[in-house]
């Protein structure tokens, strides 16, 4: 019924409107000598005023309700990607030292609990795009052997995506 409400609310109203309209009119044209008739037609146009006037209001704060819950469901999907864009961050420091062992499992690690983050709170496109080096502005990491450098590019470019997707839930 929210549903119902939040979607079609104001011209539920305006249909109400209208009805109580030839309810009157009715009254007016047909039933002014029959007082029964005149009171159960009164009382049916002033109770289709009130589920009108209610319809509205309620029609509002289905609107307004779905946007809350959207803003806190952004929120939300903003923390998680702060969570990993923290975590991704802490693991591109391990990278400073070229004489360190290159993290290949925490940074595989990572991209899968990304994709599933992402899947999981945004959607299949998303991980594609996660996936995507495209737009990445191409930096070499200094030193280490070609596994070590493309690690690295992997998780600047999975840290970009995530930086640009959060900018973006925040509109």
């Amino acid at each position: 019924m929210e549903a119902f409400f939040r979607d079609y609310g104001q011209p539920f109203a305006t249909l109400i409107a209208v009805l109580n309209t030839v309810i009157s009119v009715t009254i007016a044209q047909f039933f002014s000598a029959n007082r029964t008739a005149r009171i159960i037609l009164v009382a049916g146009s002033a109770l289709l005023g009130v589920v009108a006037v209610g319809g509205t209001f309620y029609s509002q704060h289905a609107i307004v309700a779905g946007q809350q819950s959207e803003a806190a469901r952004r929120e939300t999907i903003r923390e998680g990607l702060a969570r990993l864009i923290e975590a991704g961050e802490g693991l591109k420091n391990q990278f400073s030292d070229p004489s360190a062992p290159t993290p290949l499992d925490a940074t595989a690690d990572w991209e899968k609990q990304v994709e599933a983050f992402l899947n999981a709170q945004l959607g299949k496109s998303y991980v594609i795009r996660f996936r995507s080096r495209t737009g990445v502005q191409s930096l070499v990491l200094s030193g280490g052997d070609e596994v070590r450098k493309s690690t690295w590019f992997r998780l600047h470019a999975g840290l970009f995506r995530l930086n640009e997707f959060s900018q973006q839930l925040a509109l």
